[in-house]
């Protein structure tokens, strides 16, 4: 038997849900969830243990449009933490709408990544079909080969099945 490792950065906006799914992940509160933008100040990271594998989740700081110095130095973590990494899930808020102007710029930024990459909607239980769809299309255009997963980290929907893709790339 083969034991798979490998590092994963989660990546988003603020209050996407990131720190939910690292917490489900792991099945325990390693990071702090609150409503409040920008409570994650470094990387944290959760380890998922399994019988055949072991993969270290990293939840980084909230992707802003950086207005602040201290939104400058957020976004340098968030990226900071693409190094050595073995692929990215990039989570989405699946009930905010796309926006052209604000998300692309931050998008942009991440198309030249050389690992495996998830589009991840999160909160698809609060969401609706047209919204998902319409997003999908979005990052679709944006990240051709990336793996699109529906999660809800909040209700424990499809985390196993992001668990099992992850998997699959190491």
């Amino acid at each position: 038997l083969i034991m798979k490792s490998g590092f994963v950065t989660i990546l988003g906006k603020t209050n996407a849900g990131k720190s939910t799914l690292i917490n489900q992940i792991v099945k325990s509160k390693v990071s702090i969830v609150t409503h409040k933008q920008q409570t994650t100040r470094n990387a944290i990271q959760g380890i998922y243990n399994d019988e055949d594998s072991q993969i270290v989740f990293i939840d980084t700081p909230g992707i802003l449009n950086p207005h602040q110095k201290l939104d400058k130095f957020m976004n340098k973590q968030a990226y900071g933490s693409l190094d050595g990494i073995d692929a990215v899930i990039l989570l989405v808020d699946g009930g905010n709408p796309f926006n052209e102007e604000k998300d692309l710029p931050l998008l942009k930024t991440l198309t030249n990544l050389e690992c495996p990459f998830f589009v991840v909607f999160n909160k698809i239980d609060l969401t609706n079909i047209f919204l998902i769809n319409n997003l999908k299309k979005k990052y679709q255009e944006v990240f051709p080969n990336a793996e699109i997963i529906e999660i809800s980290a909040i209700k424990n929907v499809n985390i196993d099945l992001l668990i099992k893709k992850i998997k699959g790339e190491f």
